[in-house]
């Protein structure tokens, strides 16, 4: 199936602000390197800052779907956790620009208060298991948006980890200790 002109838009704004940052990604070329005008880009974004900010919500989206994946089923606290820590680290190591455009952009200026917000909102489903886990005195009782931010961290130093050791995400045993490092800093 062959990709929207916006599905195209995008993934060349993600490649080409990973390579060249946003002030060095002219709308230009990122229209050329979609393949579509420069008025087609405008037609699906107005601005370059509109541009940004709703890739950041698709890439981000993409990474809670991921992170959701086979954790309903789960019986534990420490289970669903594990299960979300391992689907964000399996997602950023299939997933490079993605992973290399939210330690660019995740504290950038160019993404909103609001958008911010909403890619927030996404997190509900993790909020609420921890918030659970705080409830049965599993996980230290802190505000549950530091241990999402801590999670973020966390997650994002272990794929860094592992895509530069890929070798070592396939082994189960070590992949458990580096787990254990992120849990052993939020249970009780």
């Amino acid at each position: 199936m062959e990709k929207s002109k916006r599905e195209k838009i995008l993934d060349s704004t993600l490649k080409m602000f990973v390579v060249n940052g946003f002030e060095g990604s002219p709308t230009s070329k990122i229209a050329k390197n979609a393949e579509v005008a420069t008025g087609t880009l405008f037609h699906y974004f107005k601005t370059k800052e509109e541009l940004i900010n709703v890739l950041y919500l698709e890439i981000k989206s993409q990474l809670i779907e991921n992170m959701k994946m086979g954790i309903e089923e789960l019986p534990t606290i420490r289970q669903k956790i594990e299960a979300m820590w391992e689907n964000a680290v399996r997602w950023g190591i299939r997933n490079p620009a993605g992973n290399k455009f939210f330690a660019m952009f995740g504290s950038s200026p160019y993404i909103t208060k609001l958008t911010r917000e909403q890619g927030f909102q996404g997190f509900g489903f993790a909020m609420q298991i921890m918030q659970a886990g705080q409830e049965q005195d599993i996980l230290k009782d802190v505000p549950l948006e530091i241990l999402l931010e801590m999670t973020g961290g966390i997650i994002h130093s272990s794929t860094n980890y592992f895509m530069n050791n890929p070798e070592q995400f396939e082994n189960a045993e070590f992949r458990q200790k580096v787990f254990l490092l992120y849990w052993d800093s939020i249970k009780r």
